[in-house]
């Protein structure tokens, strides 16, 4: 599992590999600062989602929270 930090810094050797290879013009440069923009409001959004949520009381937590489909989801390897 990755941190936010590892994958920022993934994002940003992309994009300067990207700018180096293709230039700031090209879309696969213009692509990679779309998934930047969206991965940093995604981590804003979350953040303030996490002091508002710090501010409910536990059991109103539950209520709010909801489960995901796919939480009980396990990948087993064929054996």
């Amino acid at each position: 599992m990755t941190t936010n930090a590892e994958m920022l810094r993934v994002l940003e050797i992309n994009l300067r590999n990207a700018e180096a290879t293709l230039g700031k013009d090209s879309t696969q440069y213009q692509d990679i600062m779309e998934v930047i923009e969206f991965y940093m409001s995604g981590l804003d959004a979350g953040q303030g989602q996490c002091r508002s949520k710090k501010s409910e009381s536990a059991k109103d937590q539950e209520l709010n929270s909801e489960k995901s489909p796919f939480a009980n989801l396990v990948f087993r390897s064929k054996t």
